[in-house]
């Protein structure tokens, strides 16, 4: 689900919360775009979404091997319930 309008490029998270009613279980809910903030990804997760796409915050930071660490603890503050796949190019070497 894109939460970023492609016409006007405004970008609104419940979308997601919108149309995940409208699923059955058995649809992987994807949920992409303004995602930047803790406070986002648990907004997501509790709108119903299994898993997020993430690009643009990570492609905008200094410090991306950072940035998607920061992610990666967000996400796993409830094991299970989100798994992060990002869109970005670049690869991350530990």
């Amino acid at each position: 689900m894109n939460n970023r309008n492609l016409e006007s490029f405004n970008v609104d998270l419940s979308v997601t919360q919108n149309i995940s009613g409208y699923l059955s279980d058995d649809i992987l809910l994807v949920s992409e775009s303004g995602l930047s903030r803790k406070e986002d990804i648990d907004y997501i997760r509790n709108a119903g979404a299994d898993a997020i796409l993430v690009g643009e915050h990570l492609m905008k930071s200094d410090n991306i091997e950072n940035k998607l660490a920061e992610l990666k603890s967000w996400c796993a503050e409830k094991p299970g319930t989100t798994q992060m796949i990002s869109n970005f190019k670049q690869r991350i070497y530990n």
